[in-house]
């Protein structure tokens, strides 16, 4: 399943959503019971799967991936190691969940500057397709957990993390657009 003439940056939204669901998404299942296996009192793989992703799909924006399941599972052994190097695993409130790591990017400098910057969210949570939007809200600002959302909407968990890491790229896409991120903005805050 090697993705030997992956061109960076040039894939329609479509394009990339096709190369996930077929070389990212048909590993999850040993994945998830890789990081169980290691990891057996990680009380939430869901958020661990979600990061993964996103940096998965943040490096495939700049750089081929010529091997996509070997470079999940560096991937997810990264995002372990970072965790277990900070020696906690943040819970956030709904509110901030929402805002992280979009918002946490932005550079705001004033009460006005972050008004506007949270104008700017509800933006981009608003241009979501329906769908991704409502998965998003159900996760960030009603807290439900993956399975939770999945039971509650008749889709599966994999479908649940592929909206959540899709609202998470666009919403980084629709701040850049808007000038609230740079071009190239630093990797989110892991803390």
């Amino acid at each position: 399943m090697g993705d030997n003439h992956d061109a960076p940056g040039s894939s329609s939204p479509e394009e990339q959503d096709r190369w996930f669901q077929s070389q990212i998404l048909p590993h999850e299942p040993v994945l998830r019971a890789w990081i169980k296996s290691r990891f057996p009192r990680l009380p939430d793989i869901d958020d661990v799967v979600q990061e993964t992703y996103f940096r998965l799909l943040r490096a495939r924006a700049s750089r081929p991936i010529e091997h996509p399941k070997a470079f999940l599972f560096t991937t997810v052994r990264n995002a372990l190691f970072d965790r277990w190097r900070r020696d906690k695993i943040v819970t956030f409130s709904p509110l901030a969940e929402l805002q992280d790591p979009i918002v946490s990017e932005a550079k705001t400098e004033s009460s006005h500057d972050q008004d506007l910057t949270l104008q700017t969210l509800a933006a981009a949570i608003e241009a979501l397709p329906a769908r991704t939007r409502e998965v998003l809200i159900l996760r960030k600002h009603q807290n439900l957990s993956h399975q939770e959302i999945a039971t509650r909407l008749n889709i599966s968990r994999h479908t649940v993390n592929a909206h959540l890491t899709i609202a998470t790229v666009k919403c980084r896409e629709f701040f850049r657009q808007q000038g609230v991120l740079p071009d190239h903005a630093p990797a989110p805050p892991q803390s």
